[in-house]
């Protein structure tokens, strides 16, 4: 049976290695930037250091303890974890990542201190053998849950593969802001052509309301 619970150091390199090997096996911008286990495990070690202590996240255990899915959130306005010698292969998904968040913080311009209440999940992953299982939609369900529990008002995401929006919408997210990968250009060159999965990288919300 699996269950449920808010991440904690002893997780941290169980989690950080299954959350590296899923990203760079499975994510569509992940697998086109051509970003090794190492370099993806960099960023995930700095985010998972957070986690632990921002109690934020959760992740989902068998019986004997073994990880088999996370869900790892961070209060949207928190400044990032450093990461020392990050590869130069993760500026272009920042700068992604900025210009989608920039265009939804244009758009709720006039609500903004609802960003200081809002709740960011940055990364999802179920091991293989365990998917089908809803797994990965009770992760989401425990984090909204958890985030209402800390009196967040908005969780929002950022989408880059069809099966994950359409599990997101599923749940109640609604689309904000889309990014088309075969339009972006980073450098001068369309460094997202080659995804095939999508098409493009939605950022969607889910409107929480406390009692």
């Amino acid at each position: 049976m699996v269950k449920f619970r808010i991440i904690e150091s002893q997780d941290f390199e169980e989690t950080v290695d299954l959350c590296s090997q899923l990203f760079v096996n499975n994510e569509p911008i992940t697998k086109s930037l051509q970003i090794n286990y190492q370099e993806f495990r960099q960023l995930a070690e700095a985010y998972l250091r957070k986690a632990i202590m921002d109690r934020l996240s959760i992740v989902a255990t068998e019986d004997n303890g073994i990880i088999v899915g996370f869900v790892i959130s961070e209060h949207l306005m928190t400044i990032p974890p450093y990461i020392h010698q990050l590869s130069h292969k993760f500026a272009a998904i920042h700068k992604f990542s900025r210009e989608l968040r920039s265009s939804y913080f244009g758009k709720y311009q006039y609500y903004y201190w609802e960003l200081f209440r809002t709740l960011h999940i940055l990364l999802l992953g179920v091991k293989d053998e365990y998917k089908n299982q809803k797994i990965a939609t009770n992760l989401i369900k425990e984090n909204l849950r958890l985030a209402k529990l800390n009196y967040f008002s908005v969780v929002i995401s950022e989408l880059t593969g069809i099966p994950s929006q359409n599990l997101f919408r599923k749940i109640g997210f609604q689309e904000e802001v889309t990014l088309s990968y075969d339009s972006y250009i980073f450098a001068g060159e369309k460094i997202f052509s080659s995804i095939k999965e999508s098409t493009s990288c939605k950022l969607m919300s889910y409107r929480i309301y406390l009692d």
